[in-house]
């Protein structure tokens, strides 16, 4: 029975999550102290209440971010859950799970609580229930890494589990902070979320002038509209957070995946080394252990600084690039890195079969070498093409990368409709 994905268990709340599972869940972790926390959505009580069934000791840590919880669990707890569908429609949930310092269960444990759901005591437990409050304990934390910055920005949590935090924490850096939708709601009312070009329409239509921090439902990811009010391109961002971490930190090294654009090996010097994995932050993470790398990160906002905790932390992310920035506007920063034309698309396809059908797929002539360490990655004289089978969603996700945008259309056509025939 598969049930993880990149990161971590998703799917329709009534359905695929349900208080059955949360129950089940919880009882193959009752021998360990665990740290629970949730987001907003309004599904989120009734499954925790179903994990506490199934638990002997717990630290509840409340509604907080994903990294804030992983923060809490690396100082208090032995293993993580945290209940969320991070980006994900507000009729999804789900659970992600940490181990104590920190980082995400690896893949044995993840089919050893696929193993053990079959077969568990599940008898209901008599909790022992701690709370916690860990916000200002994270905040201390964040500062005796950042300092004081001087900056004024927009803070847009979306509604989600940044809401009370985010705006707190740049505000005790010194940062001064106007609020965008930062008041719970688990209806995600405003913008839904998943902050990308087409939700962020109306932000952006406010924050000129200014930088705007946008968050995702759980915190984990980052995106930022620029002083123009654009929204930063991932990918020219990410080759940013890469170059300013190598030149704080003197480190040459760092993480990323498949998905993302040449421009970042581009923008930055030949002495650094890239090292490119599967998509997901955990395995940034691993990746980041194995080569002392200063910083890893991925398009889709995950980013990870080792010096804070081996995790993907939006909220670590938008003060460390006010720090270092160092005043200087974003907008004007990222207008100095070079990207070919690209083209991103999602492509509906059933769970049980979005796997096998990419898998399938044949590869056509033209094509010069061809990377399945994720998906499909291919390599053309002019291109980069890369089909792979969303770990969060049921998607087919399609990148498109050429020396112009006429090539990226042709082989976007190609390619959506080679998909598409199949499904």
């Amino acid at each position: 029975m598969k049930l993880f994905g990149t990161s971590g268990i998703r799917g329709t709340y009534g359905k695929e999550i349900n208080e059955e599972l949360a129950f089940k869940l919880g009882s193959c972790l009752s021998e360990k102290i665990v740290g629970i926390g949730m987001d907003v959505r309004l599904s989120c009580d009734s499954l925790k209440k179903n994990i506490l069934k199934g638990l002997n000791k717990v630290i509840d840590f409340g509604l907080v971010p994903t990294p804030v919880l992983c923060f809490g669990v690396s100082k208090y707890a032995e293993k993580g859950i945290m209940i969320t569908a991070s980006h994900c429609p507000k009729e999804m949930n789900g659970f992600k799970l940490w181990k104590n310092t920190g980082e995400a269960i690896g893949t044995e444990e993840e089919e050893e609580i696929e193993k053990n759901l079959l077969n568990c005591n599940f008898n209901e437990k008599k909790c022992m229930l701690e709370k916690k409050n860990i916000f200002d304990e994270y905040v201390e934390n964040v500062r005796s890494h950042i300092g004081r910055i001087n900056a004024d920005v927009f803070v847009d949590a979306g509604n989600g589990a940044a809401s009370e935090i985010a705006p707190k924490l740049l505000h005790e850096l010194g940062v001064k902070v106007s609020k965008i939708n930062c008041e719970y709601d688990g209806n995600f009312p405003t913008r839904g979320p998943e902050p990308n070009e087409k939700t962020l329409e109306e932000v952006r239509k406010v924050t000129k002038g200014k930088i705007c921090f946008c968050f995702d439902g759980d915190a984990d990811r980052l995106v930022v509209i620029d002083e123009n009010g654009e929204v930063a391109d991932a990918d020219k961002f990410l080759a940013l957070m890469c170059k300013k971490m190598i030149e704080e930190t003197g480190i040459k090294r760092i993480v990323t995946t498949i998905a993302a654009s040449k421009c970042v090996e581009d923008f930055l010097s030949k002495e650094v080394e890239v090292l490119r994995v599967a998509v997901g932050d955990r395995n940034v993470a691993d990746g980041i252990k194995k080569t002392n790398a200063c910083f890893g990160g991925e398009p889709s906002g995950h980013f990870i600084f080792p010096e804070h905790g081996l995790y993907g932390d939006g909220i670590y992310a938008a003060a460390k690039i006010l720090k270092l920035l160092n005043g200087k506007r974003l907008a004007d920063e990222l207008a100095k890195i070079d990207k070919c034309p690209s083209a991103k698309e999602k492509i509906n396809c059933q769970r049980e079969r979005k796997h096998k059908l990419v898998e399938g797929l044949e590869i056509p002539r033209g094509v010069l070498n061809v990377n399945r360490l994720d998906g499909l990655l291919m390599e053309y004289k002019d291109a980069l093409v890369l089909v792979r089978a969303s770990g969060t969603e049921d998607i087919i996700r399609l990148n498109v990368e050429a020396e112009n945008e006429k090539r990226v259309d042709e082989l976007k056509e190609f390619w959506n409709n080679k998909i598409r025939a199949l499904i």
